[in-house]
């Protein structure tokens, strides 16, 4: 997640541009990513709430 990260003390109106523009270029990858991420989160998720659940 450091890609998406910027110190606001270190902005360059030209990199941001730039990085806005290959983001865009590659939404559907970038999509894709996020949405491996979130599913690997949830399934994370559900087992510990399984787990807590199982000891209640």
């Amino acid at each position: 997640m450091n890609d998406y990260l910027t110190r606001v003390d270190e902005l360059d109106v030209n990199a941001i541009f730039d990085k806005i523009n290959a983001l865009y270029s590659q939404i559907e990858n970038e999509q894709q990513v996020l949405f491996d991420k979130l599913t690997t989160a949830k399934a994370e998720q559900k087992k510990c709430i399984d787990m807590f659940l199982s000891k209640v």
